[in-house]
């Protein structure tokens, strides 16, 4: 009678004991996707925090040219923080993709049914939400709004040059070691355009240094006749700086 009792006891405890065991597993999964659905909610935060502070770099920067340094120093801010963030979105792409693959065969246990294709849904949908990012960073220079930024500063010069109240007769004229953004014969003044809330006293100094080889440039140009003997002066024009 009692090895009755022990055969009997024995073939009670497996399934107790695998029981224990799948929920033992389902229950770290569960952990693991809140604290991958937590890593993933904090990527988009960071995703539109380096966005902004990216844009806000590229403004500081106040790029004129294309191929000047400052372009080239913009684009690399923009290519460190996109490597930062594609790094991490890929690798939770890949942690989504495994968990849901876990989850599967849970969707088939009456036990943990409901919670397992709750859980699967959520990551879908936050899959979804991840895949903002996409417009993010992870597009870095080819995002529309940090190319747009990158390409204000040129952008206003350009309009500036244009314009009928510069007159400009030369633009991005080389002299001073530089390009000198403007150089009007009407007005007899070299212009240097910045951005509002740039330095005044470093951009008048910048344009002054354009002025001596201009003068001596443009001294026996009929064009610039009624510039001399005075000769040309240093002015500097604002434009509303991005942001």
């Amino acid at each position: 009678m009692k090895k009755i009792v022990t055969f009997t006891l024995f073939f009670v405890l497996i399934p107790f004991i695998a029981y224990a065991d799948t929920e033992a597993d389902f229950k770290k999964l569960e952990n693991e996707v809140e604290t991958h659905l937590k890593k993933s909610s904090a990527l988009r935060n960071m995703d539109e925090q380096l966005l902004a502070k990216v844009a806000k770099d590229i403004c500081d920067n106040d790029i004129e040219t294309e191929n000047d340094d400052e372009f080239d120093a913009a684009k690399k801010i923009v290519d460190e923080m996109q490597k930062k963030v594609k790094t991490e979105y890929d690798k939770l792409v890949r942690e989504k993709e495994d968990y849901i693959k876990r989850l599967k065969p849970f969707e088939d246990d009456c036990h943990y049914e409901l919670i397992a294709k709750k859980m699967i849904e959520n990551l879908k949908k936050d899959q979804n939400v991840l895949d903002n990012i996409k417009n993010g960073l992870v597009q870095g220079a080819n995002n529309p709004s940090i190319r747009a930024k990158m390409r204000y500063g040129q952008d206003m010069h350009r309009k500036m040059q244009a314009s009928s109240t510069y007159a400009c007769n030369y633009k991005e004229y080389k002299a001073g070691g530089g390009s000198a953004d403007c150089v009007s014969f009407k007005h007899c003044k070299v212009f240097e355009f910045k951005p509002s809330g740039y330095s005044d006293s470093k951009a008048k100094s910048q344009a002054e240094k354009y002025v001596k080889d201009v003068n001596d440039d443009f001294k026996k140009d009929p064009k610039a006749a009624n510039c001399y003997p005075n000769g040309f002066k240093a002015e500097v024009e604002s434009y509303t700086a991005c942001k």
